[in-house]
């Protein structure tokens, strides 16, 4: 507080009564935890993923690269469906049945395709460490 209220005078700025936020910045630090978490964990979940797809899992690290991979693990023929996945609005579509398809690629059942959908951070570590689910690959 005291380092507040010399910055204050240094800067020529009338000394007030004001209190930084500190609950504030505690929360947003939290939430940054949790993020940074997320992140770790499903870049794991995908390396495994793609590892087990036959893949090299460092090519989970780059973002669209990435997600081409995915799509290709996916799907027979992807370009159509990744173009569109990068159209704002429209994207939403083909991700939800990219992801949905994805999914069904480890575990042969469409519930947990669904499940996949909806809770990835739950189901995907499910799928990644899981020796029940085994890829395999679209037919032709």
């Amino acid at each position: 507080m005291n380092l507040f209220r010399i910055a204050l005078r240094t800067l020529g700025m009338p000394e007030t009564n004001y209190d930084p936020p500190y609950l504030l910045f505690f929360v947003i630090f939290i939430i940054f935890l949790a993020s940074l978490a997320i992140v770790i964990l499903m870049t794991i979940v995908y390396w495994k993923l793609f590892k087990k797809a036959g893949e090299k899992g460092w090519k989970a690290l780059i973002p669209i690269y990435g997600e081409w991979i995915k799509y290709k693990i996916t799907l027979n023929n992807p370009d159509l469906l990744f173009v569109l996945s990068l159209i704002p609005g429209i994207g939403l579509i083909p991700i939800i049945y990219v992801n949905y398809k994805f999914a069904y690629r480890f575990s042969r059942d469409g519930g947990i395709g669904v499940l996949y959908c909806l809770f990835p951070l739950i189901v995907g570590p499910m799928l990644a460490f899981g020796s029940k689910y085994v890829y395999t690959p679209p037919s032709n």
